[in-house]
């Protein structure tokens, strides 16, 4: 069953093949092609990163590594607004 960003879900019976000898970049183009034929989703390669990563970064870990206290995380996100 695949989900889509509606929420509702829907039966999607495929079969994908794609041949090739680096795995690496047979995942990345596989990724590529069913997000081209689904248009649900964006592969990462073709997202653009908010500029709130470069110092906050995706969630507190990437921020504050071990140092996570209530007073950073409150500070990063009043950053935010």
């Amino acid at each position: 069953t695949v989900y889509e960003q509606s929420g509702k879900s829907k039966l999607i019976r495929a079969l994908y093949i794609l041949v090739g000898s680096n795995p690496y970049k047979l995942l990345k183009q596989g990724f590529r092609d069913v997000a081209d034929e689904l248009q649900t989703f964006e592969t990462l390669d073709r997202k653009q990163i908010p500029s709130m990563a470069d110092d906050f970064g995706w969630c507190t870990w990437d921020a504050f590594y071990s140092d996570v206290t209530p007073e950073g995380v409150v500070d990063g996100v009043t950053k935010l607004r």
